[in-house]
């Protein structure tokens, strides 16, 4: 458990770090949203997506089989 706890902190600074500033961002690199919906989020609204984005990507990569040998 702790194991994977670890992966998940550090999988998720290494996608924040990698995204960056989300005011900065190319709406066309989000994945999870239009450009034109990124585009009408404020700053609190940009950093919430990004923060669950991040977040679930970094819980996928550290559950699977790949990933939790890490």
């Amino acid at each position: 458990m702790n194991e994977r706890r670890e992966c998940i902190r550090s999988e998720v600074t290494r996608l924040a770090q990698l995204a960056g500033d989300p005011e900065t961002l190319d709406p066309a690199s989000m994945e999870y949203l239009s450009a034109e919906t990124w585009n009408l989020l404020d700053a609190f609204g940009k950093r919430i997506i990004l923060t669950q984005a991040i977040t679930t990507q970094a819980l996928f990569e550290c559950v699977s089989p790949q990933g939790a040998e890490r």
